[in-house]
């Protein structure tokens, strides 16, 4: 399958040179393999009836497009009598739905496929800045980008005649592989390109990843409601918008729920836990703080991460409101109707959006009060139990210095039973006799007197050393009466 190019240069745009370096680097990445299956939904809404199209293979794409090229909308050459210009066809839109599997997938067509379908509706370059933001992803890239593009084209009478705008819509959406016990909510993004012709109120669109209530409330509008509706639908351009931002309201409120019902858990967990080290149940667990510290920041980072979708979705809307102001004032005086009513319709989904933020700014709010409370109540019972380990401490100190006394008491005993035996162990060895000569009395050998002129200065001096360095110890270390008393925190 041979591609046409695009962007096509004709269309003096000066991103055209960048779009090709893009496509280049980064299409490998956002479309799927040459020779892959496709997946793509096409609707083709006509006077006569709605015509659904599945489209699963590049030959099957490509003879499609080969249909719309041989049958456009507007025949360039087909005029009435007023030389305005005619449908040579029943057509009145095509709705492209392209859907990736997961998040990060790739968008289920191939290169060739979306070049060849890009070049057929001869899209705008500006187009693949917003496509870009899908594709294989490593973590939730281009997360927080958003932005909105528009182009006119004015017709000889000053009106406007051809209109194209192509923008993100930020959303919440429950992810379908989420594990029991995890955050189900996952923040996303959808592609909205409209092409209308606002003389035949003809329109092309290429949608991709919307909000499954959006598409639910398509199809209904496209297929369910018959010929008329969906005629009628296709042809007001403001339809989808209206149909495509009223649609995440549901989502938002849900998540927000989830969000507030997550952090009230943790709140009700934080009033089950106590400080007195004695009586701690599971929620004084350092493990069961920790997973509700984590909690917390978890949370606070998802509702920031909701705040920014509320956020870029206000802003997106308030270019959507400046771009049909300007199509108001520059297009046919019919549709001014038409126009109030979606313009009335926006500032009421703008101010639902607002009402959104205040609601998760409350729950952030609250998330961070929760966390700081969490924080300081660990704090309270880490210095409780570091109390109790100090009072501990302080008990071992006062025994040790018992039992430190007590040897010491024991040792002066001790002292008191060293003559006797000395006296005893000179008796036996021979070292001391008593004299016969002269009454009772004793006489010592040389060798005896020689050992008590050494060891009994020695043994005094020794006995002064120890009674200085308990004198001194007893300066240093006031006695147990005086200690300075442990007390609570």
């Amino acid at each position: 399958m041979s591609s046409r190019q695009w962007p096509n240069t004709t269309q003096k745009r000066f991103r055209c040179a960048e779009v090709s370096a893009e496509l280049a680097l980064t299409g490998p990445s956002i479309f799927l393999k040459p020779g892959s299956q496709i997946d793509i939904d096409v609707v083709d809404v006509g006077e006569f009836g709605t015509e659904p199209l599945y489209i699963d293979s590049e030959e099957d794409l490509k003879d499609h497009l080969t249909h719309v090229r041989s049958t456009s909308v507007v025949s360039q050459e087909a005029t009435n009598e007023e030389g305005l210009m005619e449908p040579t066809t029943s057509t009145v839109a095509r709705y492209y739905l392209l859907d990736p599997s997961y998040g990060r997938a790739e968008v289920p067509i191939t290169q060739v496929g979306a070049l060849d379908i890009l070049s057929t509706l001869n899209v705008f370059p500006e187009f693949y800045r917003y496509l870009s933001a899908f594709g294989r992803k490593t973590f939730s890239q281009d997360e927080g980008f958003a932005g909105f593009d528009r182009a006119y084209v004015f017709g000889p009478d000053g009106c406007l005649s051809r209109v194209e705008l192509c923008y993100l819509l930020k959303y919440v959406e429950k992810r379908k592989d989420s594990r029991p016990g995890t955050d189900p909510w996952s923040p996303r993004h959808a592609l909205i390109y409209q092409q209308t012709d606002l003389q035949n109120y003809n329109s092309n669109h290429i949608l991709v990843r919307i909000p499954e209530t959006a598409k639910s409330r398509l199809e209904e509008h496209l297929l369910d409601k018959g010929a008329a509706e969906a005629c009628r639908f296709a042809r007001d351009w403001t339809g989808l918008h209206s149909l495509c931002f009223g649609s995440i309201s549901g989502g938002l409120r849900e998540c927000i729920n989830y969000l507030d019902q997550e952090v009230t858990s943790v709140f009700r967990r934080l009033l089950l836990s106590g400080i007195e080290v004695g009586k701690h149940n599971e929620f004084d667990d350092p493990h069961s703080s920790a997973n509700d510290m984590k909690t917390l920041q978890h949370l606070e980072d998802q509702a920031n991460r909701v705040m920014n979708v509320i956020e870029l979705n206000i802003e997106t809307i308030d270019c959507m409101i400046t771009h049909s102001k300007k199509v108001k004032k520059r297009g046919h005086s019919s549709d001014h109707g038409m126009i109030d009513d979606f313009l009335e319709e926006m500032e009421a989904i703008r101010q639902d959006h607002r009402f959104s933020l205040l609601n998760i700014s409350a729950v952030m709010k609250r998330s961070k009060a929760i966390s700081e409370q969490l924080r300081d109540t660990v704090a309270v019972r880490n210095s409780e139990m570091a109390n109790t380990h100090t009072k501990a401490i302080y008990k071992l100190t006062e025994a040790s210095g018992q039992e430190a006394r007590v040897v010491k008491t024991l040792t002066v005993l001790a002292l008191f039973f060293v003559p006797a035996s000395l006296v005893a162990d000179f008796l036996q060895l021979g070292y001391v006799k008593l004299r016969d000569d002269r009454g009772p009395g004793w006489v010592a050998n040389p060798e005896l007197q020689i050992y008590a002129a050494l060891v009994f200065p020695l043994i005094a001096f020794i006995i002064l050393v120890y009674g200085v360095v308990e004198w001194r110890s007893s300066k240093l270390h006031p006695s147990s009466s005086s200690n300075i008393s442990v007390g609570k925190v």
